[in-house]
């Protein structure tokens, strides 16, 4: 007699297993060890949407905790006395003070000089003016509407920049447009806050966990660089002389000419602003498509929103979650 076998239910991936599990130490409260396994089933598998966002949500509850687990980790203190410059572009003198203050604050006791332009006919222009200014191994340029929250920034990034040539906070793997996010997820990589548009409330965008490779563009919130990078990659300010393209244009020839361009976790950023596209960045766009081949810059719009962004109202809870995020990363390691 002919018999009818039952078809056999598809078997769980790896993915959804350690999903699963992790599911299920949260359920029990062991919030710790969700994190824990989410944070190394994404290290292994970072193409994973599903396992992403599941960290993120689970590290939000995990942060809201009294004591969250592990806490922040000091990066080493290595012997690095590198000068480093900082360039920034700023038209508005409060701003200037502010984020020298800033920066000043930040370097204390380390070799440190700024160099700040008030006059830029470009961002690409005041860059290389600023540059020609510096005599630092490293040279970051930023905005001067950025504050750093993460600890230990200084041995953060120049324990990165060990390692690496370029250094920024948020870049993508692949670029296909005239956005840095244009390939969304998951070919983006880093994290920043925003502030809400009316001042109030934070917006954690988590783009990606940090990338195995080197990232082809960057933001142009903040970049640093070697100087050996800054001499052979000058910005083109003949093309891009407005205020747009700049960054993308600087990362993507840096990573064209085989420097190695890093998108870390551990250097936190708040951004006052979410950029601004005004009339002209179209034509740049068009600039942009056209130096590098349309069939490269595809898209020139900008892309829809595919990453996890958290909202906070208070910024120690951010903090928290950033936290815990990076302590996702280091039992991954």
């Amino acid at each position: 007699p002919q018999t009818h076998r039952r078809p056999r239910r598809p078997r769980p991936s790896r993915v959804d297993r350690a999903c699963g599990y992790a599911d299920v130490l949260a359920r029990l409260q062991r919030l710790d060890e969700a994190v824990a396994v989410l944070g190394r089933t994404v290290s292994r598998v970072p193409e994973s949407g599903e396992a992403y966002r599941q960290l993120i949500g689970t590290a939000r509850a995990l942060s809201e905790q009294a004591e969250p687990f592990s806490g922040a980790v000091a990066a080493p203190e290595v012997q690095d006395d590198r000068l480093v410059s900082v360039v920034v572009c700023s038209i508005d003198t409060q701003k200037a003070k502010r984020i020298r203050e800033h920066f000043e604050a930040l370097f204390q006791g380390h070799r440190f000089e700024m160099v700040q332009i008030g006059d830029a006919r470009s961002l690409c222009e005041g860059y290389n003016r600023g540059f020609a200014q510096t005599r630092g191994d490293i040279v970051i340029f930023c905005h001067d509407d950025i504050e750093i929250i993460s600890p230990d920034f200084r041995a953060r990034l120049l324990a990165h920049l060990r390692t690496n040539d370029v250094v920024g906070v948020a870049g993508t793997t692949r670029l296909i447009g005239a956005n840095w996010n244009s390939a969304g997820w998951p070919h983006v990589h880093g994290c920043v806050v925003h502030r809400g548009s009316d001042g109030n409330g934070f917006f954690f965008h988590c783009f990606g966990p940090p990338p195995r490779s080197s990232v082809e563009a960057l933001d142009g919130l903040f970049i640093a660089a070697k100087r050996e990078v800054c001499e052979a990659i000058k910005f083109d300010a003949a093309v891009f002389d407005g205020f747009h393209f700049y960054d993308l244009d600087f990362s993507y020839r840096a990573f064209m000419a085989g420097f190695r361009v890093a998108v870390p976790w551990d250097i936190l950023i708040l951004h006052a602003s979410w950029g601004r596209s005004d009339p002209s960045w179209r034509d740049y766009a068009q600039k942009f498509a056209a130096k590098y081949g349309g069939e490269k810059i595809a898209h020139l719009t900008a892309p829809p929103i595919n990453w996890p962004i958290v909202q906070f109202s208070e910024r120690a809870p951010l903090i928290a979650f950033h936290r815990v995020m990076l302590a996702a990363q280091r039992a991954a390691a």
